[in-house]
């Protein structure tokens, strides 16, 4: 680290032996973090008041900016999609291990939809008390390709009934898995060429050899799905499920047949078991060398339902003869309302989560403490870590709300809603902030190599 004085402006640095890494401190009476190569450089033009090319007069920076709402924000973020899709390019090519994919780069990214991304740009207001931010992915023309077919479809209130009033967390989105594997075997030929299509071919005839047919099981299922873990369910993973919407109970449940009679039942070597329960039959399968850990599937009229532990898919069952459900939760109506439901959902409810997962911290806080605290009661100046240090579960909801997040097309891009209660304690901030990410990654990467045009 060491400290850059230029024209009444103090800044330090940290460097690398072959760049700098970011600069933070003052430029005039302006915080300044700069992170990237050059930052000298930039840094020295800023404080002349003379920086090159202001990214304000951009084009693709006006453009997109415009098209996103939220006037007065307060958080206003950019990042140029392109460049970090070259770098990615020239590191996919650099690699010795995917070199191999480079001549297929574009290809890829064509019939990925990534081919016509133009930038990324997002403003956060405050509505209410609520962090909302929206955040648009412009593309030259509409979004096309894959990625398309992933953000189609409205999440109507057929598929929420599935998911109780409790649910800590839902994810529900469109996809019809039968054109979507359709799309992803073209592609792949078209990219990789005779190759993939040939891969593809002895993937299914290996499940036709098993009266599996991929095209069956796919066909057979709807394009709804919902995902949620409740307490009503048992909470954290273990109440995890997934309910999917099927078209053809009658062929799913031949598909079905095939599996059972493929594992094997009680005695078989797979360790599948099965029950009925309300008239519904459970299939569970479990590696006796794992133990716990096992898949359970059941067919109850057109959903089949899906989950770790055969009580939480008995319990998704009954839900879904259940007057009530998260239509019901006024805190997810709320959310919804602000953004919207034209696309993929995201809905966590904090409380509920800070509730089920509290008095685990706790116990696991507290035998960390008793197992640390022997090894560094020796240690001078240090103190073993008490439960004191935790804030207290009602303080902690005090800082929590309901939150969620929607991304639907646009004629020109992607765009996601997102509204949060407390960006400090929301894992919607980290996983669903790309610019930063964009921003953070790019300064890492390597630079790319220049065009084979401007070699001498």
């Amino acid at each position: 680290v060491h400290m850059l004085k230029i024209d009444q402006s103090w800044l330090w640095s940290k460097s690398q032996p072959d760049r700098d890494e970011y600069f933070w401190g003052f430029v005039g009476d302006r915080f300044v973090v700069y992170y990237g190569d050059q930052g000298e450089a930039f840094l020295r033009a800023m404080a002349q008041g003379k920086p090159a090319s202001p990214l304000s007069t951009a084009p693709a920076f006006i453009d997109t900016l415009a098209k996103v709402p939220g006037d007065n924000a307060i958080v206003t973020n950019y990042a140029d999609v392109p460049a970090l899709i070259h770098i990615a390019g020239d590191l996919l090519a650099r690699n010795r291990q995917s070199k191999f994919l480079a001549p297929f780069w574009p290809k890829l990214l064509a019939e990925i939809g990534a081919d016509n991304f133009r930038s990324l740009g997002e403003k956060t207001v405050v509505v209410d008390g609520r962090y909302v931010t929206r955040t648009l992915l412009r593309t030259d023309g509409p979004p096309h390709g894959l990625l398309a077919s992933l953000y189609k479809g409205d999440i109507d209130d057929a598929m929420l009934k599935a998911v109780p009033a409790d649910a800590m967390g839902l994810l529900a989105f469109r996809l019809d898995l039968a054109k979507t594997y359709d799309q992803i075997k073209a592609g792949a030929a078209e990219v990789v060429g005779l190759d993939a299509k040939k891969s593809f071919d002895d993937f299914e005839q290996a499940f036709q050899a098993m009266d599996l047919p991929i095209q069956g099981i796919t066909a057979a299922l709807g394009d709804k799905w919902v995902a949620y873990d409740a307490a009503s369910n048992g909470a954290w993973l273990f109440g995890a499920v997934l309910v999917v919407d099927v078209k053809d109970a009658a062929a799913l449940k031949r598909n079905s047949d095939a599996i059972v009679k493929l594992i094997g039942g009680d005695d078989g070597p797979g360790g599948l078991h099965s029950f009925q329960a309300d008239g519904v039959t459970f299939n569970t399968v479990s590696n006796p060398k794992i133990g716990f850990i096992g898949v359970t599937w059941a067919i109850a009229g057109d959903k089949l339902v899906i989950g770790i532990f055969p009580q939480a898919v008995e319990d998704a069952v009954r839900q879904l003869k259940n007057d009530k459900s998260i239509l019901d939760n006024p805190d997810f109506q709320a959310v919804r309302r602000t953004i919207g439901s034209n696309g993929p959902m995201v809905f966590l409810n904090m409380p509920e989560v800070a509730r089920n997962v509290y008095p685990i911290v706790l116990i696991t806080f507290e035998m960390y403490r008793a197992l640390s605290a022997p090894m560094i009661m020796g240690q001078k100046d240090v103190d073993a870590p008490t439960l004191d240090l935790l804030p207290s579960l009602q303080r902690l909801l005090s800082y929590l709300g309901c939150e969620g997040a929607c991304t639907a097309i646009t004629p020109d891009g992607l765009m996601q809603t997102q509204v949060v209660a407390n960006p400090i304690l929301s894992p919607l901030t980290i996983l669903g902030n790309a610019t930063w990410m964009i921003a953070y990654s790019l300064p890492q990467l390597p630079k790319p190599a220049p065009p084979a045009e401007a070699n001498p």
